[in-house]
């Protein structure tokens, strides 16, 4: 029926495209089972239609029964009895679905989508005919990613140095003490602010100092203070304002790096599931510090971890890749890294024979990637992105804390590069990730709240 009515609605009057793609998509998400013939066999081989059906009963799960899907910024919001979900689907020339992607993974798909290329203008013909041009060498959507995250990585230290250079030099032209000492404690919250929220986990050790060298300048200018007898003026209230601004900007940055949980949410505490090195937290914390955090649909998420490992030796000097953005996942120490169950339990779900992603790209349509759930018994465990063919565990296998389970890869939506993402939800009837709700977590290792950029060592 789907794959009749599409070309049908092709040659509406308004906005034909979208509302075939509305009607389509209607028809199939509330149908108790998805029509095989609604989608394109390029989206089957890909992904097969069981998969498919189980997306969607896991939608119903979740949100109740699917009424309606009505259009929501340049995507489609899914509208159920007890929520909503945000859906990203094209259709083909002969109206058969070519993508359908459900949840937070279709913001990436959309993005990841390349826009058609511009047809070329036809030159007049009492113009002479111009040489063709030389077609450009293709550059791929994963290197140019990686080049923009380079480059943003170079932006910020250089923005860095210059704010330290420009402490620095306010400091020494100081026209009081009271002026001096508010510059040292505006610049004492600043750096706490750029060591919580900048990318150093990208920079060489050495790069965490640039921050606290802002600091230290205008700590060595006060020197002058009594050599030069500069005196306590409190007589300007205007000059308290930008310290006092900079101060509350830093309050409310460490608010919003607490992870929110309810009282009635005890942390479930876990061992790190990789050991043998230096672990760093890329993504951990609140929304500010958090990218499972602030994203509005992945409740199953919201305290989930992104860890890394820090190679050691002269050639990675506590590095976690050599270079800002290198091509291949090897250039990365976490990768290939073992990874070990974190908890006690029976290995609810195994997913292993995803590829892994080029660096700089990601898989929009399998957002954990290879992926292994650990039924605890209170809640469901999930270790993601792991390397294919690592797997070393069958569903319904008995776990302890410290068990070999596999090794840290580049596939699903990792954002990028390598990494292991760990989050904790409740469990649900079919003890399927991303059906549950997010539960905070603590790491044994880790004395306090996880929060990004923080690191410990964990011997094998």
């Amino acid at each position: 029926m789907v794959r009749t009515l599409g070309p049908q609605l092709l040659h509406g009057r308004r906005r034909p495209v979208d509302r075939t793609l509305q009607d389509v998509l209607t028809a199939v998400l509330t149908a108790p089972q998805l029509p095989p013939d609604a989608f394109a066999p390029a989206l089957l081989a890909r992904v097969p239609v069981d998969r498919l059906q189980l997306m969607a009963d896991q939608l119903r799960e979740r949100h109740g029964a699917v009424r309606s899907v009505q259009p929501y910024r340049g995507l489609w919001r899914v509208q159920c009895a007890d929520g909503s979900e945000l859906l990203w689907a094209r259709l083909d020339g002969t109206g058969l679905l070519t993508s359908l992607v459900l949840g937070p993974a279709a913001l990436t798909a959309r993005h990841q989508t390349a826009p058609e290329p511009p047809r070329p203008r036809r030159a007049p013909e009492s113009a002479p005919a111009a040489p063709p041009p030389r077609p450009p060498v293709p550059v791929s959507t994963a290197a140019r990613t990686r080049r923009a995250t380079a480059q943003r990585y170079t932006q910020a230290t250089a923005a860095t140095v210059g704010w330290a250079a420009l402490q620095l030099a306010l400091a020494l032209t100081a026209g009081s003490a009271t002026d001096w000492l508010l510059l040292v404690l505006a610049g004492l919250a600043a750096t706490w602010c750029l060591l919580r929220l900048g990318p150093w986990h990208a920079l060489p050790p050495y790069g965490r100092l640039l921050p606290a060298a802002a600091v230290a300048g205008p700590l060595a200018a006060g020197l002058r203070v009594p050599a030069a007898g500069l005196p306590w003026d409190l007589r300007a209230p205007l000059a308290l304002l930008p310290p006092l601004a900079v101060l509350a900007a830093a309050a409310w940055t460490a608010l919003r790096c607490r992870p929110r949980s309810g009282p009635g949410d005890p942390p479930l505490v876990l061992e790190s599931p990789l050991r043998g090195g230096t672990v760093c937290l890329l993504q951990a914390g609140g929304p500010t510090v958090n990218r499972h955090a602030a994203d509005p649909c992945g409740r199953a998420a919201h305290h989930g971890c992104d860890l890394t490992v820090l190679g050691s030796g002269l050639r990675w000097r506590r590095r976690r890749a050599l270079g800002l953005m290198p091509a291949a996942n090897e250039s990365y120490a976490a990768y290939g890294h073992p990874v070990r169950s974190p908890c006690d339990g029976i290995v609810a779900v195994a997913v292993d024979g995803l590829p892994d992603n080029e660096p700089g790209s990601v898989d929009p349509a399998h957002p954990l990637g290879n992926h292994i759930a650990v039924d605890t018994g209170r809640a469901l465990v999930v270790l993601a992105h792991l390397r294919p063919g690592s797997l070393r565990v069958p569903v319904g296998a008995r776990v302890t804390a410290g068990t070999m389970l596999a090794a840290v890869g580049n596939s699903g939506d990792t954002g990028g590069e390598p990494l292991l993402h760990l989050r904790v939800e409740t469990r649900t009837s079919s003890c399927s990730p991303g059906s549950g709700t997010a539960l905070p977590l603590r790491l044994a290792e880790l004395s306090g709240v996880p929060l990004r950029g923080r690191r410990f060592t964990v011997s094998g």
